[in-house]
Formats: structure tokens, sequence, C-alpha cells
């Protein structure tokens, strides 16, 4: 490893020159690999630093799957003429609405709610503000933790040197914030997922409520049948909104950045 970085100072790549230095993609490669696969590589770099090694890996797993992906189709130049000109006919449709009225118009693939805000001249479309008389009722959170012993549960994702996917599978206490069950695997499956399940709630030890998002695992029939039968009730979160599962979104960045990315 030490005679790599000696090989590069000697054929003149690496200056002292305040411009970054000339890297090969070999020599990027191969300390990739050693992060993932030898315990103290820190302590061998000479000429970069380990925060560098993390972002190529970085680099590396967005290129690799940009060239594999098409990614989303660009909207076409007629589309957003005509849902610019729906705003400006009526100011006050919502980007909701204007995605109806496009769908009136018969036109095909209409985008999404979010990339119609992207074209409109305002974004101020925020719901209005609760009333005084439902803030005044409003049930405060601990009550609300204390009443209905809500748990939550999450996937991320975590490539490999080679640019493969790890699912991380987490579930936590929102009272406790105890983190309750996690688990890897490289396929998972709804059978996998009921075992999960099963891990995680052993003794009778359950909340009375399960809340996740709209992944097509967690509200397929047979997971929902598997928490009908543990006497667990399934709360799904708003689609696109993650901040509604806060807390475990939260626990997702803190493995992210505090355990993935230091080797």
């Amino acid at each position: 490893m030490l005679r790599s970085q000696i090989d590069l100072l000697q054929a003149g790549q690496i200056s002292k020159k305040r411009s970054a230095p000339s890297i090969p993609h070999w020599f990027r490669l191969l300390w990739i690999v050693l992060s993932q696969s030898i315990k103290d590589w820190k302590s061998h770099l000479v000429i970069v630093k380990p925060a560098t090694v993390i972002r190529w890996h970085r680099n590396g797993f967005k290129k690799h799957w940009k060239k594999k992906s098409r990614g989303r189709p660009k909207t076409k130049d007629e589309i957003i003429a005509l849902i610019r000109k729906i705003h400006q006919e009526n100011p006050l449709f919502s980007p909701e609405k204007i995605h109806e009225q496009l769908l009136l118009l018969n036109v095909i693939d209409a985008p999404a709610h979010n990339t119609i805000a992207k074209y409109l001249k305002t974004s101020n479309f925020k719901l209005k503000t609760p009333t005084e008389h439902i803030l005044k009722n409003r049930q405060a959170w601990k009550t609300f933790l204390h009443n209905h012993r809500l748990w939550s549960m999450d996937f991320f994702v975590v490539p490999t040197a080679t640019f493969q996917l790890l699912y991380v599978f987490i579930i936590i206490n929102h009272a406790t914030r105890k983190i309750e069950h996690v688990n890897v695997t490289a396929h998972p499956n709804s059978e996998w997922l009921k075992q999960q399940m099963r891990e995680a709630m052993p003794f009778d030890h359950k909340p009375r409520y399960l809340l996740h998002d709209n992944d097509p695992m967690f509200t397929s029939t047979e997971f929902q049948k598997c928490l009908s039968n543990m006497n667990v009730e399934s709360v799904r979160t708003s689609y696109r909104s993650p901040w509604q599962n806060a807390i475990c979104e939260r626990a997702v960045g803190i493995f992210k950045r505090d355990l993935i990315d230091v080797y």
C-alpha cells in the first residue's frame, strides 16, 4: 500500500503545488477496496485523507448506477408551457389542481406535483395554519406516546466496495428512542420481513401502532396480515412525506454518518 503511494511520488504526479493532485483511477479503486477490507487502512495513508477515499467511493457509486439507469424522463417544453399557461389563467390553482387539469386535457405522463411546482413563479402553496381552537385542544407529544406506544420502521441502503446494495432494516421505539431491532440482507422479501417482526416482538413486547412509509413490502397483503395477527395496527405516512416519520429518518441519518462512513 505504501509502495503504491511512493511510486506516484517518484513519477512526479503528486507535486507540492496548491492545485489538486492528479491521481489515476487505479489508485482510487485500490483504496476503495482496501477501505472495505482492512480495518486499520487509515494508518497507511500518506498523500490523501480518509475522507477523500470515502468521497471517491460515493462518486464511483453514483457514476456506476447513473450508467445503468436512464433516470427520470425530461419534461417536454410543450407541457411546461401548458403548466405556466394554466397557472397564469388560474393563479390560485395549486400544483395538485394543475395536475388534475393536465389529466383532463389528456396529457400523457403528466408531471408529478413537485415537478409542477418547480415551473411555477411562486411556490407559496403552504397549508393554512390551524385555528386557535385546534391548538388549544391538540394533544401533547408526550401524552400521545404514552397513550399509543408507537414504533416505526424503515429500510436504508448501504453500498459495498463492489457497488452492490445491502438493505438495512431498523425498528425504533419512539418513547425511549431505543433501536428495538436491526438486520441486514441483500435480498429483502415478505418472508424475511415477517421473520424480523417475530424477532423484534418476543413475549408480547410490541407496540400498539407501527409507523412506516409506503414501501411495497410494508403495504403488501402478506405483511399487513402478519401485523394484524400480532394485534399491531399499521400506520402509513403520506406519499413523499418522510418528515412524518422523522424519528426513524433521523436514526437512519445517524447510522449513515456515524457508522457507515467511519470504517
